[in-house]
């Protein structure tokens, strides 16, 4: 089960046109002609589509291949940029980009090939920045990341050794080690024990 809940794309016949066509929306990574409203949207159409695990492998092919400039690391760069730019005042809109995305990639994330292909596109470049995030805005996406490398793990031996060489061990331990500190501080704390009755001097 999708734990994004993307829409399902029901029976609909999707021709290479129009998968195409969601495609070059996504392909103006500078942002200045398609509007990131969107390409968020697009993004979500395409992760409806993968409902259908018989589509995942046109897709993914698709959003690897030349033609398309390499799309699937292009929007994995414009994700992790975004979720990087808090300076504006439309963050919400950077942080809906990086949900849709991780939403998209997770479909992919299930499988040899898929995990294969988001590993060479840089996936855990996203992914492991979002592990040590502090900022409370960020909390959605953290969760998506969390889920999305859950997955990879289980399925990509490279997947592990990126995790190693980008130091995730220590990341992940450090912000667990946050997490159980944030927790226990609520805490109320215990009574101290009563002290015992002093006996009288004889």
């Amino acid at each position: 089960q999708n734990p994004y809940g993307a829409a399902a794309a029901g029976g609909a016949a999707v021709n290479e046109g129009q998968l195409a066509d969601l495609l070059e929306l996504l392909q103006d990574e500078g942002g200045g002609g398609v509007p990131l409203d969107i390409q968020t949207l697009a993004l979500k159409a395409l992760t409806a589509l993968l409902s259908e695990r018989s589509r995942h492998s046109n897709v993914l092919l698709t959003a690897s291949a030349a033609s398309h400039h390499g799309i699937l690391p292009s929007m994995i760069r414009k994700a992790k940029g975004l979720i990087a730019d808090r300076s504006g005042g439309d963050y919400k809109e950077h942080l809906k980009f990086g949900e849709a995305l991780l939403a998209f990639t997770w479909m992919f994330a299930g499988s040899t090939q898929g995990s294969t292909a988001l590993s060479n596109a840089g996936i855990m470049q996203v992914l492991l920045p979002l592990l040590a995030e502090r900022d409370v805005r960020l909390s959605k996406l953290l969760t998506l990341a969390v889920k999305t490398l859950e997955v990879l793990m289980n399925y990509s031996q490279d997947m592990h050794t990126c995790f190693r060489d980008l130091d995730g061990v220590n990341i992940l331990v450090t912000r667990a080690h946050q997490e159980v500190h944030a927790l226990t501080a609520h805490l109320p704390e215990e009574p101290a024990p009563e002290a015992a009755p002093q006996q009288p001097a004889a």
